[in-house]
């Protein structure tokens, strides 16, 4: 734990890829967010509830995605992303059956082709044996 973000980008022994932050208080996170949303320098995403994420603009994972599908020669209307909060919505919208959790935070879901069952419910099971009906019928 840190109090002065300086103390890292200070260092040259440390290159510094993500920062998370935390916050119980949904107030502060929102107006950290509106703070930074318009700076290109920087991705903000989250995981859930309590917190932030900051990555670089080109470390997300649709662009992970999209260049391993084309190292192994996969288009990616071929490709399937599974997911359930907004550092997932790159995938999601990128691939070609985007497909949400149904724990899934609501702006997912309507970005995603599908939803399927919740993590309790096996809900990647599921979605890939609908896909695979789908596709086989």
């Amino acid at each position: 734990m840190i109090d002065n973000f300086d103390q890292l980008f200070d260092r040259e022994d440390i290159d510094v890829y993500k920062i998370l932050a935390f916050s119980l208080d949904d107030e502060v996170l929102e107006q950290v967010e509106q703070n930074l949303k318009d700076d290109a320098s920087i991705a903000i995403t989250s995981s859930g509830f309590s917190n932030l994420e900051f990555n670089h603009p080109k470390a997300q994972k649709g662009i992970a995605v999209k260049e391993f599908a084309a190292q192994l020669g996969i288009e990616m209307k071929d490709v399937m992303a599974i997911g359930d909060n907004f550092n997932d919505a790159s995938m999601i919208e990128m691939a070609g059956y985007g497909v949400a959790m149904g724990n899934a935070a609501e702006a997912i879901k309507d970005m995603a082709d599908f939803t399927t069952k919740t993590n309790h419910e096996d809900g990647v099971a599921h979605a890939i044996q609908t896909l695979l009906s789908k596709e086989l019928s």
